[in-house]
């Protein structure tokens, strides 16, 4: 399935769409209105995450315009994702042609559930299998000091971090703040970079650390 994430913000696109690949569907990307509408007309996606404040155009009139040419873009699904909540906005959009609504802050688990529930797709977790069970039920009873042995030193850190703010959101600003102690180089995205991998190596970060766009992450307990 393709999908078309609309969103001037690189970090929330970047974000979205590794969650998206992750779920093995096919990702494109527009940072305007423009951009967003001949993507369309090129690509066809089935669902276009939409955000509503774009650098050139409204997402609003990109919504309009393809609603307005539904049957010609194969019908496709429009998710408006904004910051805006006030209920005349949300309105409008439906009016305009949108198919749902996600208020920001929300996370990429959020988005995928949205779109697997439009299209019925059976999320992973949901369906009833003794050997997922486990692996759940095994997740759920790590003790909060139980790192993984194959972390580097920072992954560690960035591991008893998470452990130590459980239920907290947990800024990228704090994160540096913590975890690097000053002694940092780069942009966030180098902090989402050292996520992935402990979400990669430590079993209870991939199961229970969440993005929240826009705020940072927060380990579920």
């Amino acid at each position: 399935m393709k999908v078309l994430i609309v969103e001037d913000d690189p970090l929330i696109r970047e974000v979205i769409k590794i969650s998206l690949l992750e779920e093995n569907f096919i990702v494109y990307e527009s940072e305007n209105g423009r951009d967003a509408v001949r993507t369309v007309e090129e690509k066809k996606p089935e669902v276009i995450l939409l955000d509503l404040n774009l650098p050139d155009i409204s997402g609003l009139d990109v919504c309009k315009f393809i609603d307005k040419n539904r049957k010609e873009y194969n019908n496709p699904y429009i998710m408006i994702i904004s910051a805006i909540d006030d209920s005349e906005t949300v309105l409008r959009s439906f009016k305009n042609g949108a198919d749902d609504y996600l208020r920001k802050p929300f996370t990429s688990d959020e988005v995928i559930h949205k779109i697997k529930r439009a299209f019925n797709i059976e999320e992973k977790g949901f369906k009833r299998d003794i050997n997922k069970e486990i692996l759940m039920d095994s997740v759920a009873t790590i003790e909060i000091g139980e790192i993984p042995e194959n972390l580097t030193d920072k992954e560690y850190e960035l591991s008893k971090f998470f452990r130590e703010n459980a239920n907290v959101v947990c800024s990228r600003e704090a994160i540096i703040e913590k975890v690097w102690r000053g002694n940092y180089r780069g942009g966030n995205r180098r902090v989402d970079a050292f996520v992935k991998k402990i979400r990669q190596k430590d079993p209870l970060m991939k199961e229970k650390l969440v993005t929240l766009i826009g705020r940072g992450y927060k380990l579920e307990r």
